[in-house]
């Protein structure tokens, strides 16, 4: 509820109706819950890229960066990658550093986890 927040007040930032988001959120959450965590894991923080992230923290400025930062640091830990709050030199929440050690979640009951970055 906190991320769908921050999605309408970026939203109203921009002069966007929040509900453009809410398709790649219903999306988000389906592939979350059809398969592992990493294998749903999409964006800047799965292909590691740094300039999309900068570009995104400068466009929603410093009143949303920590909880952007703190939850890319996340995602980047389970996609394998290092945090971008130490490479951007930007600070997290405090207390951050959620999903540094993710913890595995059962397999789809159709099988193996699929591979981590990539949608089904």
């Amino acid at each position: 509820v906190a991320l769908c927040a921050q999605v309408q007040r970026q939203a109203a930032a921009a002069d966007a109706p929040p509900e453009i988001y809410r398709e790649l959120m219903d999306r988000s959450l389906d592939n979350a819950r059809s398969q592992w965590a990493t294998a749903a894991l999409t964006g800047p923080a799965a292909r590691d890229d740094q300039a999309t992230q900068g570009t995104h923290l400068d466009a929603i400025g410093p009143a949303e960066a920590a909880l952007y930062l703190t939850l890319a640091d996340a995602a980047a830990a389970l996609a394998g990658h290092p945090a971008p709050s130490a490479r951007l030199g930007r600070a997290p929440l405090a207390g951050g550093n959620i999903g540094a050690e993710p913890t595995p979640i059962d397999p789809p009951p159709d099988g193996p986890a699929p591979t981590p970055g990539r949608s089904s």
